[in-house]
């Protein structure tokens, strides 16, 4: 798979958002959050600059996302290592963390669709 396949999807650069929102949430489910910026930063970047989104503001949505994904089951890193170190059963973390997957919907939502959250800093620093 290549940029020009997402592309050719969509233009809109919320439909797009969207798409790789998802994408990224289930690599993060079953690859290590390391691994898939590495493997997929150099495919999304042009694509997403390509509608018009900032760098900057992709790199803190793709790495809030990835992190997310390694917290949620089937094979989400962080859900295993919490369980462990609570001695309990990871369908039992997974069940109890139902606010915080909700929270964390939340702020990638607004992250994805509101980037003046993300940009004022850097649009203080740099502008």
């Amino acid at each position: 798979m290549d940029g020009r396949s997402l592309v050719g999807v969509t233009g809109n650069r919320y439909i797009m958002l969207l798409l790789i929102i998802l994408l990224l949430t289930f690599a993060g489910m079953f690859v290590e959050t390391t691994v898939v910026a590495l493997l997929m930063t150099p495919i999304l970047l042009p694509v997403v600059q390509s509608v018009g989104v900032e760098p900057v503001h992709f790199g803190v949505l793709m790495m809030t996302v990835v992190t997310g994904g390694i917290m949620t089951p089937p094979v989400g890193i962080a859900l295993y290592t919490t369980s462990e170190i609570m001695g309990c059963k990871p369908q039992e973390t997974a069940r109890e963390a139902v606010p915080f997957y909700i929270t964390m919907l939340t702020v990638i939502l607004i992250i994805a669709f509101i980037p003046q959250v993300t940009m004022f800093l850097p649009n203080l620093v740099y502008r």
